[in-house]
């Protein structure tokens, strides 16, 4: 069986000594000084005669050659040259022995094999120990015991070791941890424990853990990328090795009860060779962007629900951008290039108005074709500056620039799959094959997708070490949630419902919500695990409920659940992001309903919800309505906003929802979804005062 020990420094002596000796007086007996007397030949009568003057005073001394090493020795590391430094590989030297002092000196070459081998030079043919340290006197090492020199310029190694990275698996992605810590295990000891940075970092450090004991000290605050594991000691693969991912530490009584069984059923059992073999996989097919096109070359085994699959986009519209295959879906042709997105309509196409008469037989008027685009008459004014000197000099004919929003959005971005298909924990595949080209940013609440990064060797192995669910803390304010398509007279206008102080500037009011569009009682959600701030009426917002989250871990964790929500860009119109006095870490957040119809009874208490009820996530809390909406409306909708202040009122602390609800823009909406607003919107929806369910006085609770 392979020696193999964690020691630590002794600066005493000057060498390694197993762990269990450091609490030890280590002594040696002292050399003797020797002192010998220097005798001079007597100078007769106190002077030197002119012979002795001349003479040297000292004989030359000839100078030593120093020794040459005629032994070495080896050591490989399964990467290039220069991956060396990016891999972090750590400090390596050679145990101090009787006959010679501690080696810490490599020189650099490459293997036969491409790798790239580490070479210490050897006065003494004896067997040595090896060390593996994170740092020079790092006071902790991984020890390899009688490892032995070869004959100089030999070149052979029998001591080999590999860069690895550590990931997840989400879904069918991979990512990169942001919180927890990985466990390293050689026959069921643990070698090292690293903790993950967090905020939002998936770097690690190493802690002062060994096999006896767990720590929570660090080893430094150098922070690491990539874990380096034994490959082969004396040639044989190093094969019981474990990697171990945990969101949380391991307790001590864990650890203490850690064996070989619960290891091989929940840790990640290493298969060396096959990593090793892994850095040479060829780069499988992915997309390529060319111009305003990004394609596909089919591959053998591919189909298009497959390719559409990969790509994050549908068969439909696969096929759309392909029609040579509408209809002949099972004939595709390997070779073949698909067009997988194609932006050529979107960046030539401008947006134009031709005028032309009205029902009265009349030209057009600036309102009346402002209205048209949901724009107001000034800002379509503005547009058309060749006219703001005399506005009556149009006529039919004249074609106008116009703010078409239905046009300016944003597609929605796909979201593709890594080429390698995930199939299993241990898996491995290089990282050129394992990374996403396009992905939202958070798999999860804490786990980030692995897109491609130029500080990772496209040869590195990615070792899928577990695999965790997708989970959103999170539920939508109400189901299938849209963007309000129509103004309140029931006019199409697809950005009134959005978020942004430049939304309504024909009313000079800024909209600080997102108006999702809901018939009267609709059922609303709980969006996150909260407490009820404020159940009460306000003439402006009708009846509306108000949630909090204050407790900051989890503040934290829906903060990094955000959405990959990209704002409109409209022509003299943008969504903003957020307000100039936004502070989640101190004020935690708040969530607002508004216009509610009724409150919902909590089961809890068998009475409506007030102010003080807690709520989980996705338990109904109302009905949607139209109050506080003072002259009724053809759009019926729920108001959400998203703050984070202690008291809930000031504009300045609001945040976009986008961020959060998984809502769909105008452009993202299905035909049934649009034609449904539309019927609604022919419908004037009266207001009124109050909650419903109960007599209102006041804020409840």
């Amino acid at each position: 069986m392979m020696r193999l020990k964690m020691k630590a420094w002794d600066e005493k002596i000057g060498d390694f000594v197993e762990l269990d000796a450091l609490g030890e007086e280590i002594t040696k007996p002292k050399a003797q000084s020797k002192y010998i007397n220097a005798f001079y030949k007597p100078v007769e009568d106190g002077f030197l005669t002119p012979e002795q003057k001349e003479q040297p005073h000292n004989e030359p001394v000839a100078e030593k050659s120093p020794p040459v090493a005629a032994y070495e020795y080896n050591i490989e590391i399964a990467c290039a040259q220069e991956d060396i430094v990016t891999y972090q590989i750590g400090a390596f030297s050679l145990g101090k022995t009787d006959d010679e002092a501690v080696i810490s000196s490599w020189k650099k070459s490459a293997s036969q094999t491409g790798f790239t081998l580490l070479t210490a030079s050897v006065m003494v043919n004896e067997p040595k120990a090896l060390y593996r340290e994170f740092f020079q006197s790092s006071g902790s090492a991984l020890a390899f015991q009688d490892v032995n020199p070869v004959k100089k310029g030999s070149g052979t190694h029998t001591e080999s070791f590999v860069p690895i990275k550590t990931a997840v698996q989400v879904g069918e992605q991979l990512g990169w941890p942001t919180t927890g810590f990985y466990y390293h295990f050689i026959d069921e000891k643990l070698t090292h424990e690293y903790q993950i940075v967090g905020n939002d970092a998936s770097t690690f450090f190493a802690t002062q853990s060994s096999a006896e004991q767990l720590s929570s000290s660090l080893l430094s605050d150098h922070q690491y990328n990539f874990i380096l594991l034994p490959w082969k000691v004396n040639n044989a693969p190093v094969t019981r090795q474990h990697l171990l991912y945990l969101p949380q530490k391991m307790t001590q009584e864990e650890f203490a009860e850690l064996n070989a069984t619960w290891l091989d059923e929940n840790a990640c059992l290493l298969d060396v060779e096959t990593i090793v073999k892994s850095k040479n996989e060829n780069a499988l097919a992915r997309e390529k962007t060319e111009g305003d096109e990004v394609t596909y070359v089919i591959q053998p085994n591919d189909s298009l629900s497959k390719i559409a699959h990969q790509q994050g986009t549908t068969l439909e519209s696969l096929v759309e951008l392909n029609p040579q295959y509408k209809g002949k879906e099972g004939q595709i042709q390997i070779g073949d290039t698909l067009i997988i997105e194609s932006n050529k309509d979107e960046s030539t196409h401008i947006p134009a108005h031709i005028v032309v008469l009205n029902g009265d037989g009349n030209r057009e008027t600036w309102d009346e074709i402002a209205k048209q685009h949901c724009m107001a008459p000034k800002e379509l004014l503005t547009l058309n500056s060749m006219f703001e000197d005399n506005p009556s000099a149009l006529k039919v004919g004249d074609e106008l620039c116009i703010n078409a929003p239905q046009q300016a959005q944003d597609k929605a971005q796909r979201v593709t799959l890594p080429p390698i298909v995930l199939t299993h924990i241990g898996q491995v595949s290089s990282f050129v094959n394992s990374f996403s080209s396009m992905s939202k940013r958070l798999l999860n609440a804490f786990v980030v997708a692995a897109l491609n990064d130029k500080n990772i060797p496209a040869n590195t192995p990615i070792v899928n070490v577990g695999k965790l669910e997708i989970e959103r803390h999170w539920c939508d304010p109400i189901k299938n949630p849209m963007s309000t398509n129509h103004y309140q007279n029931g006019g199409e206008c697809a950005y009134w419902g959005l978020f942004g102080e430049d939304m309504r500037r024909e009313v000079n009011r800024p909209h600080r919500g997102l108006d999702l569009f809901a018939e009267i009682g609709t059922d609303v959600y709980a969006c996150v695990d909260a407490v009820i701030q404020h159940v009460r009426f306000s003439s402006s917002n009708g009846n509306l409920i108000v949630l909090k989250i204050d407790e900051k871990e989890f503040v934290q964790r829906i903060w990094n659940e955000k959405l990959e929500y990209k704002v409109h860009s409209l022509p003299n119109r943008t969504e903003d992001v957020e307000g100039k006095d936004v502070n989640v870490r101190e004020n935690g957040l708040r969530f607002a309903y508004m216009h509610l119809n009724s409150i919902e009874i909590n089961p809890e208490t068998g009475s409506v919800f007030k102010a003080g009820d807690k709520v989980q996530k996705g338990q109904i809390i109302a009905k949607s309505g139209v109050s506080g909406i003072k002259t009724g409306t053809k759009a019926p909708h729920l108001h959400f906003e998203v703050s984070s202040e202690h008291e809930y009122g000031n504009s300045n602390t609001k945040i976009n929802p986008g961020f959060f609800v998984d809502f769909k823009y105008i452009e993202q909406q299905s035909v049934s979804d649009k034609e449904k607003q539309s019927v609604v919107a022919k419908t004037n929806h009266k207001s009124y005062k109050g909650i419903s369910s109960f007599k209102w006085s006041g804020d409840i609770g």
